[in-house]
């Protein structure tokens, strides 16, 4: 049996144990030509019921029944209730699964996008730059590069140091010993200038900056010409917009 009939069942026996209500025995019962013996009527919702027989167990609709039975069981303005909560339960919870669908696509849009010339840019391929603000322009800033290296720090020899102290006993001698060597990363700035087109009251000279930025080509100030790079501003997250919308959040 479908495992959605067995549920049902099992819900129609709770209730017949707490209720004998709307039971009753028909010593032979007749339903679309199909009959039973020693049946024993239990609806489980508006539109279904089992019959319980000599022969085992079935399932029906209720429209089905005979007369009298029909008109004790079957009630076509509860089953139309009925349908009409089950088809409202399942737009409720499909308006729900659209509207998280949609928090989720706007929200990793805020993390990964932003608003380049009006239109919304991945930032995922952007060039990571780590510098310090040079100077601030009406429309930017020149930002100085670091220079990152790995420096490796040999291990250091052992140095006796004294006496290590355990209570009232002397243990062996602490050292310093470094057992293998290490790296250190050390960022020093070099003489790299680039240009960055951003807001400039966020900046002042000397400041550092770790950013990513989209590489838009080269700027020229007068003689000079750097790389420049543009921020961009946040992504503005979008509420949804409900239902009655036909914008997909999958393709604004």
């Amino acid at each position: 049996m479908p495992a959605n009939f067995l549920k049902a069942l099992f819900s129609a026996w709770l209730i017949a144990l707490s209720t004998k209500a709307q039971e009753t025995r028909i010593p032979l019962l007749t339903i679309n030509g199909q009959s039973f013996t020693n049946a024993l009527i239990r609806p489980f919702n508006a539109t279904y019921g089992a019959v319980h027989h000599e022969g085992g167990l079935e399932k029906i609709k209720l429209i089905d029944l005979p007369q009298p039975f029909k008109d004790q069981f079957y009630n076509p303005e509860n089953e139309k209730a009925e349908l009409a909560a089950a088809i409202a339960k399942k737009e409720k919870a499909k308006l729900v699964a659209e509207a998280t669908r949609w928090r989720l696509i706007e929200d990793q849009k805020s993390s990964n996008f932003r608003i380049v010339d009006g239109k919304e840019v991945n930032t995922a391929d952007w060039t990571w730059i780590d510098g310090e603000v040079q100077e601030v322009l009406p429309d930017g800033i020149i930002v100085l590069l670091y220079e990152v290296k790995n420096v490796y720090i040999p291990p250091r020899p052992r140095v006796a140091s004294g006496l290590a102290r355990y209570g009232n006993f002397l243990g062996g001698e602490r050292d310093t010993f470094t057992p293998t060597g290490t790296f250190k990363e050390e960022r020093t700035l070099s003489d790299v200038k680039i240009f960055i087109k951003t807001d400039p009251r966020a900046w002042t000279t000397g400041e550092n900056i770790k950013t990513s930025a989209l590489y838009t080509g080269n700027k020229q100030f007068g003689p000079l010409s750097y790389k420049a790079y543009e921020r961009g501003t946040p992504y503005p997250t979008k509420p949804w917009p409900g239902p009655k919308s036909t914008n997909s959040p999958g393709t604004q």
